[in-house]
């Protein structure tokens, strides 16, 4: 089987080391993206840059895991094909986040790097939510976010 890369979105009771490993258990080495959260739940996304499970069975075995509330699974492939990343946006909005200002070149150029294992770029999102409810998220290289 072919390894692919996939973007993880995982909600669950409460963010923690457990729900990482539990990722990292199922889909193998990656890196945590950003995590958002309330009272009720929190809201963890992940990429894994390799792993050899198909799209379907690695969101049933993600799904199987009892304090998983919700899942979603993007495919990245290399490139970074343009249906991947509309996924990419509708899981960023699933989780109240807005990605229609980033244009499709600086994702998939974020997306790389992430898989790759780089941190040439980062994501950030604003405190207020716009005018659709959502937190709008931007990508800004190294440079312009030293930190």
């Amino acid at each position: 089987m072919i390894s692919v890369g996939y973007l993880i979105s995982v909600t669950a009771p409460h963010s923690n080391r457990e729900v990482w490993l539990t990722v990292r258990k199922i889909a193998g080495r990656g890196q945590a993206l950003f995590g958002i959260g309330n009272e009720s739940a929190n809201t963890d996304l992940f990429i894994i840059p390799a792993c050899e499970k198909s799209i379907q069975e690695l969101t049933r075995q993600l799904e199987a895991v009892p304090s998983f509330y919700k899942v979603a699974v993007a495919t990245l492939n290399k490139p970074i094909k343009e249906t991947e990343l509309m996924e990419v946006r509708k899981i960023f909005t699933a989780v109240d986040m807005d990605a229609s200002s980033i244009q499709d070149h600086d994702l998939t150029l974020f997306l790389e790097s992430k898989l790759e294992g780089q941190y040439h770029y980062n994501i950030d999102s604003e405190i207020k939510r716009n005018e659709k409810g959502l937190f709008n998220l931007h990508i800004k290289g190294l440079e312009k976010h030293p930190q």
